[in-house]
């Protein structure tokens, strides 16, 4: 009787590092980045240390995209406006970071960065806030092309600040980041909407 082996190929190697950066997540939780090390997310992820250097020649570099792989699987689909744009993103983004060991290995890293902030800060920086701050953009983005928002009106930056950092603080400070969250952050942006609406038409 014969059987088919598959062929090594990208399958593989992709179940390897997804076992990999979810060990590193467990890893980052329990002990930080200080205490982490190669040597404990491999036995984790029940793979060689080898294996884990061959893709991430540091433990920051790990840890970094293994909390940044996780918003990977954040999709946004046309919700019709920009609020229900905003409402899916926030909420999927909650929802991930409800999560014990996302959340925990977050807060790791912010933690981290505090007392490194030109290497680890960097970093996080240049990886996960940017993720998270493409939420927000890619939202107005696709209100601007629905002629919802004027585009010199919002500051696109600052409005992912205002998001992402509220997010960040219910997530990891409360544990609270839940869909009645959700819903008050979103009343509340419409409310300022709203105001900066009438101001406008006020002014002319």
């Amino acid at each position: 009787m014969s059987s088919t082996k598959r062929p090594p190929g990208r399958p593989r190697r992709a179940a390897t590092e997804q076992a990999i950066a979810d060990a590193a997540r467990v890893v980052l939780a329990r002990e930080g980045v200080a205490r982490m090390s190669i040597e404990q997310v491999a036995q984790e992820a029940g793979v060689a240390k080898t294996t884990v250097y061959r893709r991430w020649p540091s433990k920051v570099e790990l840890a970094v995209d293994a909390v940044a792989a996780t918003f990977d699987a954040i999709t946004l689909t046309d919700q019709g406006s920009l609020l229900a744009d905003l409402r899916e993103g926030i909420g999927q983004a909650a929802t991930l970071l409800s999560d014990p060991s996302i959340s925990g290995a977050y807060a790791a890293l912010l933690a981290e960065s505090a007392r490194d902030p030109h290497g680890v800060g960097t970093l996080v920086r240049g990886t996960l806030a940017e993720k998270l701050h493409g939420i927000v953009g890619d939202c107005v983005q696709r209100g601007i092309a629905r002629g919802e928002i004027d585009p010199g009106s919002v500051d696109v930056d600052l409005l992912g600040d205002l998001v992402v950092g509220t997010v960040l603080h219910r997530a990891l400070m409360t544990g609270s980041a839940d869909a009645g969250f959700v819903e008050a952050l979103i009343a509340l942006l419409a409310d300022v909407a709203d105001a900066r609406a009438q101001k406008r038409a006020g002014s002319r």
